[in-house]
């Protein structure tokens, strides 16, 4: 009897095993099935910068096959003037184990650029120290591509109305000097009808004078006429 308790046990131990292998199993099969088929990049890089897993997405997204992207390193898709502040980033979550988000530029065989959000984290191994980088990566080439143009239609914009608040400001400044001129041009037509007309009665009391003195014997009056 006690053999064939063992003999149970030991057969109710392997079924628990096996139980317990397909289940593990089916999960791992689960989880490659929504890692290949998740809508988001997913790539996993050695502590080195070397992609060692990628799935169908991220290909998608950075232009490459995957047997391009395995062995090469993030650093070579990554656009130039990127790459310092996301090697920054790096270094920090290595130091403080925090994961961050970045977005960043890569390009593509073509030499097109595109801009892609990053969400980096850190994978522990079985001893818990970290083993593997994680990204989950998402196309937003759209939407920066639109703020750009935004941005460039908003400077735009900006300079068209500084342009013609300038050139308004230079027409209501030439309207305003124009409006002196003719100002002063009225005021200096009074002025030269005024005077004209005083100079109408002199030159008539002048001639009438002249004419009274002429028809006079008076040698004074006669004098005051050569002046």
């Amino acid at each position: 009897r006690e053999l064939l308790a063992r003999v149970r046990t030991n057969i109710d131990l392997a079924g628990e095993r096996r139980r317990v292998a397909r289940i593990l199993q089916d999960s791992e099969q689960r989880l490659r099935s929504i890692f290949a088929e998740a809508n988001v990049g997913i790539a996993q890089l050695d502590l080195s910068g070397r992609y060692v897993l990628v799935n169908r997405k991220y290909c998608e997204i950075v232009g490459r096959s995957m047997q391009e992207l395995l062995g090469m390193r993030l650093i070579e898709l990554t656009y130039s003037d990127d790459v310092g502040r996301f090697n920054e980033l790096l270094d920090r979550m290595f130091e403080a184990g925090r994961p961050f988000t970045i977005e960043v530029r890569k390009v593509r065989p073509d030499g097109s650029i595109i801009w892609i959000a990053n969400s980096v984290s850190l994978l522990d191994g079985p001893d818990g120290r970290p083993q593997y980088v994680v990204l989950i990566v998402q196309d937003i080439n759209d939407r920066r591509v639109a703020e750009d143009n935004l941005r460039r239609l908003n400077e735009t914009l900006e300079q068209r109305v500084a342009a013609e608040i300038q050139e308004r400001m230079q027409a209501e400044e030439a309207f305003r000097q124009a409006q002196k001129m003719e100002i002063i041009g009225q005021l200096t037509g009074g002025v030269a009808h005024d005077f004209n007309n005083l100079l109408q009665v002199i030159m008539g009391n002048l001639d009438a004078l002249r004419r009274r003195v002429s028809r006079s014997d008076f040698p004074a009056g006669q004098e005051l006429l050569r002046l």
